[in-house]
């Protein structure tokens, strides 16, 4: 259906609006198209720009001076104020560009615009802020482009849309950097290893010398791939789940008896075997001593009890060998998501013997062979999504109602009460499956170890620590069933209320504590060796590091991103600094390519040297410096009763002006600035710029932030820099915070910057009906504020606070624990703001 209705001569266009940078692209080329149509796009580019206003020109003869000479005509040329046609047109013109442009883009975007003249300045604004632009910028484009891969089974024509967007917006920010060619060859090598048998079979031989050939060839391409994936998509939706049996079937013997007699009835309920003289069965099919099955070699016994449930419904007569019968599952998700971490482990299972297992259909059996995990019971999933599909086993399709994650604690040691929480992700929701089940083949994939001896079964990690155990579950020749010595963690609520060893040493552990990378995160993306100096030094409360982790040596990419290739800058004076407001260091920083909510472009420090205290304060232009200064010297003067003696800076014209001079002359205080060229001998200010946009942009990195926010990312990166230790002359140093207050800090309500957070809706029109509670991005703390969490709103284009926030935490690092939602109480003070 066409996205455009052509009406009465008049063009009437729909289209997505612009939500962001994901769609900036699409959307550009899209209202280009429709501006260009409509006659606009000049007066958007500033071809056709205001025209100028009309000029009265007057001449003037005045009379013949005493000697009577005639002076030269005076000519005055006067600018008119009233717009002339030329300029009405104009103007309308303009408004009906920048109308189309406002129709066009959602709430957050109309935000940046709504105060824009023309449409000109609206169009500018829109591309520097949603168009990806600059050498970090096409870096990570270049790399999402050529390192990204096709997962098996995912949707084609969306991967070919996702490399064709990067594609373009490449080309945007450094024009013919890829070519057509580089696009269809990667695109190709991104397909996934499924595909080999295709991709060998392409010939990448181009001819550049014509380019109707070569453009023909890679649509062809293009062509190829789709169709491919058609025909793939087509046979796997006609395939069926496929299982192995081993054993003879003997309706289908029976139905082809070459013998003229009717077959015998397949009704054995009254059928009295001649060989042990029990219902049920031939003589031929008895495994007895003396029936045919066992003669045959097939000598398990076949008697069921009656009255007891049985799904062993699927075994056939006079079989030999073990039925086999794998669980594959066939619905929505296309691959298995592996987990990464440590702890967090990932199995599926398979079962067999069902006439055990449906009289313990609450235990969790491990074998080999299945394609998921299978849990029955919904209250043991901590995170759950609805899906749909089926699950092909012994007890035939079973519906898959959803897929969640399920945490265990198993046993670790046979003699005593130790246990480890496993987690296991995917796993599928199958409510009629007769037990559930966890995959030994799933856990030799992903690097685990599986020892069997005679009755045993021990999943170890690969480090060798155990991490299950399990036991034979029946004395079988061939093929086991192993349950696994475990139960499901409904709720965080129910693991700590159990009286045992594991609880107390374990659980609460990982409910109170976090990882060092969880707290590298907390803290701002700070280093691993000051992140350990805050913990060993003990210069901070409330900071419980978990037991159980990686340790020190985690990698972080947010920080690679961020903070790759920056320079030391040289080593500071050796003069020592004592008292607070002896010296005060501070520097600007900007302008920021994208403003901020509030429209800031720059930011400013003051560092006390003493100390090494910090705040940041945000401005729209550089002449508010001496304004923000004289804030920061009341700071001082009112909460340690301290006046500036020294103020250094470097050779800045916001910094050395008559204002300036005049203001530190009254108040007494030495303006120190540094050498021509030289702001390295402003080194602590430097260094701290360097820090605070370091740890924000890993921040955004991280939390995938809007840049726009890039000041509350600033603002806290500094508010967790004055609670980080401070290295002076190679000796670490308290905490700025403890320098400056006197008093250790509190890091035990920190929470990683740009984290979800859900904020009590305290609107006086929410119905009684209505969720209690919206989703937010946490963006700090404030104490200027009520003391309250500072979070922002998507699509509010505000940053507001609130006291009634909760976090749903779901730790990032390998401790394979549950997702605990806690409402955390009001944190302490904020400075930076």
């Amino acid at each position: 259906m066409s996205d455009t209705n052509m009406s009465s001569g008049t063009s009437v266009y729909r289209i997505s609006p612009l939500h962001g940078t994901e769609n900036f692209n699409t959307w550009r080329i899209q209202i280009q198209d429709i501006l260009t149509d409509l006659d606009l796009m000049d007066y958007v580019t500033g071809v056709k720009k205001f025209p100028p206003y009309d000029i009265k020109t007057d001449i003037h003869t005045p009379p013949k001076d005493e000697n009577g000479k005639q002076p030269a005509d005076v000519i005055t040329h006067t600018t008119s104020t009233v717009m002339n046609e030329d300029q009405k047109t104009w103007s309308k013109a303009d408004r009906k560009a920048l109308s189309q442009i406002r129709l066009r883009v959602d709430a957050h975007a109309l935000t940046h615009i709504q105060s824009c003249d023309t449409s000109k300045a609206a169009w500018d604004l829109l591309t520097n802020t949603f168009q990806v632009q600059g050498t970090v910028g096409l870096i990570d484009l270049r790399r999402k482009f050529f390192s990204h891969r096709m997962a098996d089974g995912e949707d084609v024509e969306e991967h070919m849309r996702k490399m064709r967007d990067w594609f373009q917006q490449i080309n945007i920010i450094s024009p013919a950097a890829i070519t057509e060619v580089d696009w269809i060859t990667t695109l190709v090598a991104s397909l996934p290893d499924t595909w080999d048998a295709f991709t060998q079979s392409i010939d990448f031989n181009f001819d550049f010398s014509d380019t109707n050939l070569l453009s023909s060839k890679i649509s062809d391409l293009r062509a190829r791939i789709l169709a491919e994936a058609h025909r793939r998509h087509s046979r796997e939706g006609s395939s069926k789940a496929f299982y192995s049996n081993n054993r003879p079937n003997q309706s289908f013997s029976r139905t082809f008896n070459t013998n003229k007699q009717a077959p015998r009835s397949s009704d054995k309920s009254n059928t009295k075997c001649n060989n042990c003289g029990r219902l049920g069965h031939w003589a031929a099919e008895c495994r007895q001593p003396g029936g045919g099955a066992y003669k045959s070699g097939n000598n398990k016994p076949q008697y069921k009890p009656q009255g007891k449930p049985t799904y062993n419904r699927f075994k056939q007569p006079n079989n030999r060998g073990n039925n086999a019968r794998t669980h594959m599952a066939a619905d929505n998700k296309a691959s298995q998501k592996l987990p990464t971490s440590r702890d967090s482990f990932s199995f599926s299972a398979n079962d067999e013997d069902w006439v055990m297992i449906s009289r313990t259909n609450n235990c969790w059996i491990a074998d080999s062979g299945t394609t998921t995990h299978i849990a029955r019971d919904r209250s043991a999933f901590s995170d759950y999504e609805n899906t749909t599909g089926i699950v092909h086993g012994v007890t035939g399709k079973n519906a898959i109602l959803g897929r969640g994650t399920v945490t265990l604690r198993c046993k670790i040691d046979p003699n005593s009460t130790k246990y480890r929480n496993i987690t296991l992700r995917d796993v599928a929701h199958v409510p009629s499956c007769p037990t559930n089940l966890i995959s030994l083949s799933l856990a030799t994939e992903q690097g685990l170890d599986v020892s069997m001896t005679a009755n045993s079964l021990k999943i170890m990690s690969p480090t060798g620590d155990t991490i299950a155990l399990g036991q034979k579950t029946k004395d079988r020749s061939k093929g086991n069933l192993w349950q696994v010595l475990c139960e499901a963690i409904k709720s965080p609520s129910r693991v700590c209320s159990r009286n045992k060893t594991y609880e107390t040493e374990t659980v609460l552990t990982k409910l109170t504590g976090r990882t060092w990378l969880e707290w590298h995160k907390a803290l701002g993306h700070i280093g691993a060796k000051a992140l350990q100096n805050i913990k060993s030094m003990g210069i901070v409360n409330g900071m419980e590091v978990s037991e159980g982790n990686e340790g020190l040596e985690f990698e972080c990419e947010s920080c690679i991103k961020a903070k790759m290739h920056t320079k030391p800058f040289p080593k500071e004076s050796h003069t020592e600094v004592k008292d607070v407001g002896e010296l005060v260091v501070t520097d600007v920083w900007g302008p920021a390519r994208i403003a901020s909510i509030g429209r800031y472009l720059y930011y400013v420090s003051f560092t006390d040297v003493a100390t090494r205290f910090s705040t940041v304060s945000f401005i729209k232009h550089k002449d508010e410096t001496l304004n923000e200064y004289k804030n920061f010297e009341a700071f001082l003067n009112t909460q340690r009763n301290a006046k500036v003696r020294r103020v250094r800076f470097d050779n800045g014209g916001e910094f050395v002006n008559s204002a300036w001079k005049e203001h530190t002359a009254a108040k007494g205080t030495v303006l120190e600035t540094t050498a021509p060229y030289s702001s390295q001998q402003n080194g602590i200010a430097e260094r701290l710029n360097r820090t605070l946009l370091e740890r924000a942009r890993a921040m955004m990195f991280e939390a995938n932030a809007p840049q726009f926010l890039w000041n509350e990312a600033v603002a806290y990166a500094c508010y967790l820099k004055n609670r980080s230790p401070t290295q002076v002359k190679g000796v670490i140093q308290a905490t700025p915070f403890q320098q400056f207050w006197g008093k250790l800090p509190d890091v035990s309500l920190l929470r990683p910057w740009g984290a979800k957070c859900y904020v009590l809706d305290q609107a006086e029109k929410r119905s009684k009906l209505d969720p209690k509670a919206f989703q937010a991005i946490f963006t700090g703390i404030s104490d200027t504020q009520g003391k309250s969490w500072r979070y922002y709103k998507p699509g509010a284009m505000r940053i507001l606070h609130s006291r009634n926030v909760a976090f749903l935490r779901q730790d990032d690092a390998p401790s394979g624990e549950n997702e605990d939602e806690v409402l955390v109480p009001i944190a302490p003070p904020a400075e930076g703001r």
